[in-house]
């Protein structure tokens, strides 16, 4: 059973929580996330997302699945955006990141992501977050923060989606001046 729960993080800050997805399981829990997904970002066309990702869920995949999503989702970024590993440690350990705009190819990239990365997060960034700075500088300021405080204090999004552990759960972090849409309708 899917279900949302919303916080105060702080005084300029919201969190809400979606949890209870099975989605390597339930094909009506993926549409779901999906319409979550399109409830957020359907006044955002065409706007660039930035993607933070760790690792590969290698408990959910064989080899020849893992083996064709390593070389699948990375030509799905770069033929719609970009995608970089910036950190290698062996095939399956790794940190990239990618940007990809938000139109037709938007959704089932962000599914499959969902899918195939242990850990990712996402957001539209403000004008004053260049792809360059994020790419030198976003791993340093996030490493340890597991809500991203510390990038909404340098006024660099306004918003950001986060995948839980095994993706059965989504968290929305906030501005309080950010009108998040009602995804509850969704459910």
């Amino acid at each position: 059973m899917i279900t949302i729960k919303k916080t105060i993080i702080d005084k300029n800050l919201l969190k809400t929580e979606v949890k209870g997805f099975d989605i390597c399981n339930s094909n009506n829990d993926l549409n779901i996330l999906r319409k979550i997904f399109e409830t957020i970002f359907k006044n955002f066309t065409l706007k660039t997302v930035f993607f933070r990702f760790r690792a590969e869920d290698i408990l959910f995949f064989n080899y020849d699945e893992l083996a064709y999503y390593r070389n699948f989702l990375p030509k799905q970024f770069n033929d719609n955006g970009e995608y970089i590993v910036v950190r290698m440690r062996d095939e399956s350990m790794f940190d990239s990141f990618a940007r990809l705009k938000v139109d037709e190819n938007f959704y089932n990239i962000l599914l499959w992501s969902w899918r195939y990365f242990y850990a990712m997060s996402f957001f539209i960034p403000n004008t004053n977050l260049t792809w360059e700075y994020f790419v030198q500088n976003y791993y340093e300021f996030t490493q340890k923060d597991i809500d991203a405080i510390s990038i909404f204090k340098m006024n660099y999004i306004d918003m950001i989606c986060i995948k839980g552990m095994d993706g059965d759960q989504l968290t929305i972090v906030h501005k309080k001046s950010y009108i998040l849409p009602d995804i509850e309708k969704n459910l």
